[in-house]
């Protein structure tokens, strides 16, 4: 039976799916908008795999984007048979993390300030052991390193102080 403190109207709405599209079907709807405009743009301005040397420097944002194709398409599905979402203050703290790289990237370089929310995320969130988080902290440096600036010729933004010093 009903919530008895629900009038049936929202009950009935609620069964029904919300009655209408919200952040929650628009969100996955934008991000699917991205990820075509940047595997159009990868695939026509770089291309997608050079044979001589293997991935030029849109494989891995082809890759991303068809991920979060993927992905953006199972949300806007799901999001039709979901309740309303209820939010915590650990989102909050990942959102403003999130503006803390963009702002750090800016005077630091994108490369250090995303390994610094690894590491900062490991060590307050996850409390884990310092042990853990170096060696994660180390393999995510030499990986992104190897991988983006290395293999794929990925320029990274160095960032004010790099730029200064270099």
């Amino acid at each position: 039976m009903e919530n008895e403190k629900e009038p049936k109207v929202v009950a009935e709405v609620k069964r029904k799916g919300g009655g209408g599209i919200d952040a929650r079907q628009l969100l996955p709807v934008g991000l699917i908008v991205i990820s075509f405009i940047w595997i159009y743009k990868g695939m026509t301005e770089f291309g997608f795999w050079n044979p001589l040397r293997g991935g030029t420097p849109a494989f891995m944002p082809i890759c991303i984007a068809t991920v979060l194709l993927i992905t953006s398409s199972i949300m806007l599905f799901k999001s039709f048979k979901e309740e309303k979402p209820t939010y915590t203050k650990l989102c909050f703290v990942f959102l403003l993390l999130c503006v803390a790289i963009v702002g750090l990237s800016l005077l630091i370089g994108f490369l250090p300030a995303s390994l610094l929310f690894v590491l900062l995320w490991l060590r307050l969130i996850e409390k884990a052991p310092w042990k853990g988080t170096l060696i994660v902290f180390v393999s995510l440096a030499v990986m992104a390193y190897g991988v983006f600036n290395i293999w794929l010729s990925v320029p990274f933004p160095k960032g004010l102080l790099f730029e200064l010093i270099l």
